[in-house]
């Protein structure tokens, strides 16, 4: 039987807290794993007079739903490399949980846009996994906003992941 997997996102202490399943992620000033329009417009990403400001880190996990008939391996990460200007989507991987911070991050720090493309994947877990329940390393993502970048909400982005079953 295939597998079936959720993207969760965790939050609070340890990134200790898991969602349930997710569809979309809001890169806010708030620690939460709530995808709206009025989440984003409650808590805004200012955008500095200088330097830059930072979303809180989210902390992404895929969990088993329905375990494979054998292993998951190889998830990989990948995402778009057009980002408006004055902005920057960095990411990271760890497999230890820590509170997610507005401040520049200790894990995501590899461009996204260079680091995490289709032709250049970031090694998200490499498994295996095989049981329901179980979950994935953490990938940690963080925006980055600068001086220059325009007011407004962003366009929506696509991001992608893939693994292998056996």
């Amino acid at each position: 039987m295939s597998a079936s997997v959720s993207l969760r996102a965790n939050t609070g202490t340890d990134a200790g807290t898991e969602s349930s399943a997710i569809t979309g992620i809001d890169f806010i000033s708030a620690d939460n794993a709530t995808n709206s329009l009025a989440n984003r417009q409650a808590n805004p990403i200012v955008i500095p007079v200088t330097g830059q400001h930072y979303s809180y880190e989210k902390w992404l996990t895929l969990k088993i739903d329905e375990a494979p008939d054998n292993e998951i391996t190889n998830v990989l990460f990948w995402g778009p490399d057009n980002y408006p200007a004055g902005t920057e989507v960095y990411c990271g991987v760890t497999a230890s949980g820590a509170t997610p911070t507005e401040e520049g991050s200790t894990v995501a720090t590899s461009k996204a846009d260079t680091g995490a493309i289709e032709t250049n994947k970031l090694t998200w877990d490499t498994g295996p996994l095989t049981s329901q329940g179980e979950t994935t390393d953490f990938l940690v993502l963080q925006l980055e906003v600068e001086s220059h970048a325009s007011p407004g909400n962003w366009a929506q982005h696509t991001f992608y992941y893939s693994y292998d079953e056996i």
